[in-house]
């Protein structure tokens, strides 16, 4: 049986999507939420990364489509689509990201 990813894992995992956020064209800001934002103290090995990215208007489908803006530095394991708006991915190194993916205008309306 494969053990749960390590603390420091999650926490290199955020910093490497925050790396992935800000060098991808058409990105505005990458939020984290749950333990992965605000409430980081929670954060413990069983911690998920939930997460929003928010990019420019006329780039949510490309983003929601295609999660090579992180998978290049993030190999993923398992992948799919959870709603309109965006995916649930398992990362080789064993950390799950739940996130959706909105414009500035979209973001407005949620």
């Amino acid at each position: 049986m494969e053990k749960m990813p390590n603390l420091e894992t999650i926490q290199e995992t955020i910093a490497a999507l925050s790396k992935a956020a800000a060098e991808s064209d058409h990105t505005i800001a990458l939020i984290g939420a749950g333990s992965a934002g605000v409430e980081i103290s929670r954060m413990d090995q069983y911690s998920d990364i939930d997460f929003f990215l928010i990019v420019e208007d006329g780039f949510s489908s490309r983003f929601i489509n295609d999660n090579s803006w992180f998978s290049q530095i993030l190999p993923i394991a398992f992948a799919f689509r959870d709603t309109d708006h965006g995916n649930k991915a398992l990362l080789q190194n064993r950390v799950f990201l739940e996130f959706a993916i909105f414009t500035e205008a979209g973001l407005a309306e949620h």
